[in-house]
């Protein structure tokens, strides 16, 4: 618990110097089960089967309140402002940033991941606007060049087997007057 303290201290907003003792004590374990999710190699969807395993409960790690806690609903928030016209998010994930898109300046979605459990969790996700949600890998996106007028990617970079790639394929698909929108844990 030492660590997650240390960890969670660096990633709290400004106001917060550490996690309330309640916090912590109530969602420990969520934080420390022993999931193991390396890097998602390009070569194959069997590689996904980590995130398949945890999709069911990956939001007590990823959403829960300790993530709320951290201020990442927000900052989730602030990034999926920031995408306008068709739009395409990459790693979706369970969806968690789906209900946050505006309807009214999204104009469509969009939304892609490796993983059949996490998109099994993503289709029940709630959501303000309809949403395409397809199997894909991040590094190799089946999308024409300049389709997408943002390109959104939350959290992801670090499963990647080769974030360069995956940054290159968001770059493709986004229109050279689009914008590519990154909220990332680590520096880049």
């Amino acid at each position: 618990s030492a660590a997650l303290l240390a960890l969670s201290s660096l990633l709290l907003p400004p106001h917060l110097d550490r996690p309330p003792p309640s916090l912590l004590r109530r969602h420990i374990a969520a934080a420390t089960l022993p999931f193991i999710f390396a890097p998602i190699s390009s070569s194959s969807a069997a590689d996904s089967y980590n995130y398949d395993a945890a999709a069911a409960s990956y939001d007590s790690l990823d959403g829960g309140p300790l993530a709320e806690a951290l201020g990442l609903k927000s900052r989730r928030s602030t990034a999926t402002g920031l995408c306008r016209g068709k739009t395409l998010e990459v790693g979706v994930g369970t969806g968690l940033n789906l209900p946050l898109y505006d309807a009214k300046v999204t104009a469509s979605l969009t939304a892609v991941d490796l993983s059949s459990g996490m998109l099994r969790e993503a289709s029940k996700a709630p959501s303000r606007l309809p949403v395409e949600l397809l199997q894909m890998n991040a590094e190799a996106l089946k999308f024409a060049d300049a389709s997408f007028d943002a390109v959104l990617d939350t959290f992801s970079l670090c499963v990647y087997g080769d974030p360069a790639a995956a940054l290159a394929e968001m770059r493709r698909v986004c229109k050279p007057s689009g914008r590519v929108v990154l909220l990332e844990h680590q520096r880049s």
